[in-house]
């Protein structure tokens, strides 16, 4: 049996924002206090899977890429997003630039808590 070998590249970034959850009172009233702007530092992880390990992606290039990307869309803006959507987002304009077999974004609030999208 031949073991399969799976290698993927990884790069980070943080952006600041303010968001918000218009309507969270009316469904889940412990937490109504996200109804009203904050502001967090959005802690993003972006891992690709590569074909190879020869700089298949080289994550300098993708972490600057992610982090234009970041900076131009969500940094110092106030948004309604969740950390999904955020992540959404992100792998979007990662896929849309990179070719690969799975792409995975997670994103976090203060590095603490949050959500990861992964895409095949």
């Amino acid at each position: 049996m031949t073991e399969e070998t799976l290698i993927s590249v990884w790069c980070t970034c943080r952006f600041e924002a303010l968001h918000f959850w218009p309507g969270a009172t009316s469904i889940m009233p412990a937490v109504a206090y996200l109804e009203s702007p904050h502001r967090h530092i959005f802690h993003v992880r972006v891992e690709l899977e590569v074909p190879h390990g020869n700089r298949a992606v080289e994550f300098i290039t993708l972490q600057h890429e992610v982090s234009e990307f970041v900076c131009k869309t969500y940094e110092n803006k106030v948004h309604t997003k969740s950390c999904e959507t955020f992540a959404r987002g992100i792998l979007d304009s990662v896929k849309a630039k990179h070719k690969v077999a799975r792409i995975s974004v997670s994103v976090s609030e203060d590095g603490e808590n949050g959500a990861t999208v992964t895409r095949q």
